[in-house]
C-alpha cells in the first residue's frame, strides 16, 4: 500500500474514526482504525460492537491495500506533523513508513482481517433530514438522556415518525426533552437510538447543506452524511408514553428574557449546592421573579422582570436541568408554564414551540 494525502484531510478522517474506538492502552483491533487505499481515496473506519463509522477521504493512491493502526497513536502523530502532504507506505509485513517534509516515522500495523466488518443494512425503511435539522434536534434532546446506567432504554433518544411529524424524545425520570420536525415525506418509525450514537452523528464534519439519510432495520440504524456512514445498534425495551407527561391545564404562564434568566440562575447556582445538584427557589409574582439560593457558604437573591398570567407561585428547581433546557432553546424569550409547586413545569420558546422541556420540581 502506498498513498499521498493532504495532512488536514487525513487528520480529520482519522479523528472521526478515532471517536468510536476504544482508547485504552495496548493495541487491539478495537483500539485501531482501518485505513484502506482504493483508487483515488482512502476509506478510514473505526468501531466497536455497538457503533461503527467509516468515511472517505480523497488521496493519490499509488498502490492499493489496507492496514489497521492504533488510533490514538496515529492521530497524535498526524496532528503534530507539519502542514505538508503526507506519504504513507507499507515497508514490510508489519510496518508502515510515514513521510512528511523532513520527518520519517515507522509504525507497526495489523491486517484488516481481524478488524470488525461494517454490518450490512438490507432493509429499506428510510428517512431523510437536512443536516442542520438533525444537529438541532440532537442538541435539543440528548442532554436529557439517563446517564445513570440503571435503565439502558433511557440512555437513548426515541425517534418517532408518524405520518409527516418526527418527534425526538429523551427522558431520565426527572425531566423530558421533546423536539419535533415536520418532515417532507410520510412514514412510520419508532426506534430508540443510543445518545452516544447521536452525539457522534452531530460531530461529523460535513457541509451543512447535506441531507442525513437514515435507514432502519429491526435492531440497527445507518446514518449516511456525504461520504461518511455511521451504523449503530438500536436500544431494546419499552419507552415511556411521553405524550401523557405533558399537563393539560396550567395555573401560571410566565414569559421572560432567556439570557437574563440564564445569567441569574448561573449566579444562584454557585451558592445553592445541595449534595450532587444546585437548588434554586423561584418566587413568581405579577411582574417579577425572585431567584434565591442559600447554603452553608452564604445566600444570593436576584430579581428579574417578567410577564406573568395566573396565580403567584413559589417553586424549587434543579438549576442545572433548567439551564440545560434554556440553553437548548433558540428564541430570545421563553415561556414557562406551571400547574403547581409539586408538578412538572413546561418550557418552550415564546414564538417557536418545536422544542418542549418538562422538569420535575425539587420538593421543598
Amino acid at each position: 500500500m502506498r498513498f499521498r494525502i493532504n495532512k488536514d484531510e487525513f487528520f480529520q478522517g482519522i479523528q472521526e474514526a478515532q471517536r468510536v474506538t476504544y482508547l485504552k492502552s495496548g493495541f487491539t483491533t478495537l483500539q485501531g482504525v482501518l485505513i484502506k487505499a482504493k483508487k483515488d481515496y482512502l476509506l478510514i473506519a473505526g468501531g466497536d460492537k455497538n457503533l461503527y463509522l467509516e468515511t472517505e477521504v480523497k488521496a493519490e493512491v499509488y498502490e492499493e491495500g489496507s492496514i489497521v493502526v492504533e488510533s490514538k497513536l496515529v492521530g497524535d502523530i498526524i496532528r503534530k506533523l507539519p502542514n505538508e502532504p503526507i506519504e504513507v507506505s507499507t515497508v514490510s509485513d508489519r510496518n508502515i513508513k510515514i513521510i512528511c517534509d523532513k520527518n520519517i516515522i515507522n509504525l507497526v500495523y495489523q491486517d484488516e482481517d481481524s478488524f470488525p466488518k461494517m454490518p450490512e443494512i438490507k432493509e429499506d425503511i428510510k428517512v431523510s433530514l437536512p443536516q442542520k435539522v438533525m444537529k438541532r434536534m440532537i442538541k435539543a434532546t440528548t442532554f436529557a438522556t439517563d446517564q445513570s446506567g440503571l435503565r439502558p432504554i433511557y440512555s437513548g433518544v426515541l425517534f418517532h415518525l408518524k405520518d409527516t411529524r418526527l418527534n425526538m424524545v429523551a427522558l431520565d425520570g426527572i425531566r423530558a426533552a421533546i423536539c419535533y420536525y415536520l418532515n417532507g415525506s410520510s412514514g412510520t418509525v419508532s426506534a430508540v437510538i443510543p445518545g452516544r450514537t447521536l452525539n457522534e452523528v452531530a460531530k461529523i464534519s460535513e457541509v451543512e447543506n447535506n441531507d442525513v439519510k437514515i435507514t432502519f432495520t429491526s435492531n440497527q440504524i445507518l446514518f449516511t452524511i456525504g461520504k461518511t456512514k455511521v451504523i449503530s445498534t438500536l436500544l431494546d425495551g419499552e419507552f415511556g408514553k411521553y405524550e401523557t407527561f405533558i399537563p393539560n391545564e396550567y395555573t401560571l404562564k410566565v414569559t421572560v428574557n432567556k439570557q437574563i434568566l440564564i445569567d441569574n440562575l448561573e449566579r444562584a447556582s454557585i451558592i445553592g449546592r445541595e449534595g450532587s445538584f444546585s437548588a434554586v427557589l423561584l418566587d413568581i409574582l405579577e411582574d417579577k421573579m425572585h431567584i434565591t439560593s442559600n447554603s452553608q457558604i452564604g445566600d444570593i437573591k436576584g430579581e428579574i422582570d417578567i410577564l406573568a398570567q395566573g396565580l403567584p407561585m413559589r417553586i424549587k428547581v434543579n438549576s442545572k436541568f433548567l439551564l440545560e433546557a434554556l440553553n437548548a432553546i433558540e428564541d430570545e424569550e421563553v415561556m414557562i408554564r406551571f400547574t403547581s409547586s409539586l408538578s412538572v413545569f413546561v418550557i418552550t420558546g415564546k414564538n417557536n414551540d418545536n422544542s418542549t422541556y418538562l422538569i420535575s420540581p425539587v420538593r421543598m
